[in-house]
C-alpha cells in the first residue's frame, strides 16, 4: 500500500479595526499530492556528513536520559506528547533554550531555538547563507525501518525555510528565517521521530504504527505543554530579535484556548467566529484590558516548534511576534488548531 503525506501553506491576513486589533492567519492544511520536482538550488557537500563537535546538543541523540539529568539537572517541564515520547523542557536562559524528546529512555530529538544553544556545526542567529558548504538538501531521503520502506520527500517550500539535511550520524531540520535570512532553530531528530511527526511528506509501504490512545486528563495535558513551548520559542526568538520577552497571562491564554477550542469544535478557521464575534470581542468577554492586541492562529502543524517557525515566516504574523510593543503573551490550542495573543496594557 502505498500513501502520500503534503501539506500545503496558505496564508491569510485581515485588515486592521477600528480599535488596533492586528489579526493575522496562519494556515497549513493536509493534502494529497504528488513531491515536487527536484529542486534546481540543490546544495551537496561531503563537509555535511562531518560529525558535529561533542558539546553540540547532536551528541545527546541516541543517548540514556539519565546521562541528560546528569548533565542538566532535573528538567523544568517534561511535556508529554501524542507521539509515543515526552518533550524534557530546559528553559531557565531562553538565550540557551533546548528540549529533548524521550522515547523509552534514549533521546531521540533535540531542539536548539536559544541564540547560545550549542547547535554545530549550525549556530542560531547567524547567516544561512555561511552554511552552504554544510547544507546537504534530502531532496529524496529513503531508509529502511523494521522492515519497511520509506521515502521522505520535502516539498519545494521546505527548502527555503526548513531544510532536511544529514549532520554526521544524524539528520536535522534547520529551521531558517527565511526574511532575515537567518537560522532560527535546529531540531536533531531520528527516523522514527521524523515519521511520527510528519514533518514532511512521504510515501510508504506496509503499515505506520498504530497512535496512541489517549485520555481525556492526557490530551489536556499535552495541550498545555504544546501551549507552553509556543511561548517558550516565542521568546527565544524575540531575545534572538533583541526584544524583550512576553509574560504569559492566565486570562489571555484563556481566552487564545477558547477560540482554538471554538475553530476545533465547529470546524472554521477564522479571527471571526461563525457568531460573528471578533478578537475584541473575546477579549471582552473573558474581561482583558488592552489598548493594542494582536491574534495569530494556525492550523495542521505537527507541534509547537513547526507552527511558531511559520508565524516567524510570514510578514503579518511576524509583525504581531515580534512587536516591541506588546507586553502580555496568551497561548491556546486544541487538536491542530494554535491560537497566540498578545496585548498591551
Amino acid at each position: 500500500m502505498m500513501r502520500r503525506f503534503l501539506q500545503k501553506l496558505i496564508l491569510l491576513t485581515v485588515v486592521l479595526i477600528s480599535f488596533k486589533i492586528l489579526q493575522t492567519t496562519l494556515w497549513e492544511e493536509p493534502a494529497m499530492k504528488q513531491a515536487p520536482a527536484r529542486p534546481q538550488h540543490e546544495l551537496t557537500s561531503e563537509a555535511s556528513s562531518d560529525k558535529p563537535k561533542e558539546s553540540s546538543l547532536s551528541s545527546w541523540m541516541g543517548k540514556d536520559a539519565q546521562d541528560l539529568k546528569a548533565r542538566y539537572g532535573e528538567p523544568v517541564r517534561i511535556d508529554q506528547t501524542e507521539y509515543h515520547l515526552a518533550w524534557w523542557v530546559y528553559n531557565q536562559d531562553l538565550t540557551d533554550y533546548k528540549q529533548f524528546a524521550i522515547r523509552g529512555g534514549k533521546i531521540v530529538s533535540v531542539v536548539g531555538a536559544g541564540e547560545k544553544a550549542d547547535v554545530a556545526p549550525y549556530q542560531i542567529g547567524k547567516q544561512v547563507g555561511e552554511y552552504h558548504s554544510l547544507i546537504e538538501f534530502k531532496v529524496n531521503y529513503e531508509f529502511q525501518l523494521n522492515g519497511e520502506n520509506y521515502k521522505v520527500k520535502p516539498n519545494e517550500a521546505d527548502f527555503s525555510t526548513q531544510p532536511l539535511v544529514q549532520v554526521g550520524d544524524h539528520l536535522a531540520v534547520v529551521y531558517i528565517d527565511k526574511i532575515s535570512g537567518v537560522i532560527s532553530a535546529v531540531r536533531f531528530i531520528d527516523q522514527q521521530t521524523l515519521l511520527d511527526l510528519k514533518l514532511f511528506p512521504f510515501t510508504y509501504t506496509g503499515q505506520l504504527p498504530k497512535e496512541a490512545k489517549i485520555t481525556e486528563a492526557r490530551r489536556t495535558a499535552i495541550q498545555r505543554g504544546y501551549e507552553l513551548q509556543v511561548i517558550d520559542l516565542s521568546n527565544a526568538i524575540r531575545i534572538q530579535k533583541r526584544l524583550e520577552p512576553l509574560s504569559e497571562r492566565a486570562d489571555i491564554s484563556e481566552v487564545s484556548r477558547l477560540h482554538s477550542q471554538d475553530m476545533f469544535d465547529n470546524h472554521y478557521f477564522s479571527h471571526v467566529s461563525p457568531d460573528y464575534k471578533t478578537l475584541g470581542d473575546r477579549m471582552s468577554a473573558g474581561h482583558v484590558k488592552f489598548r493594542e492586541a494582536a491574534e495569530n492562529i494556525a492550523m495542521g502543524y505537527t507541534d509547537s516548534l513547526a507552527a511558531v517557525e511559520g508565524w516567524l515566516n510570514s510578514p503579518k504574523h511576524r509583525e504581531a511576534l515580534l512587536n516591541a510593543d506588546y507586553e502580555f503573551i496568551g497561548s491556546g490550542i486544541e487538536g491542530k488548531y494554535y491560537t497566540q495573543n498578545f496585548i498591551k496594557k
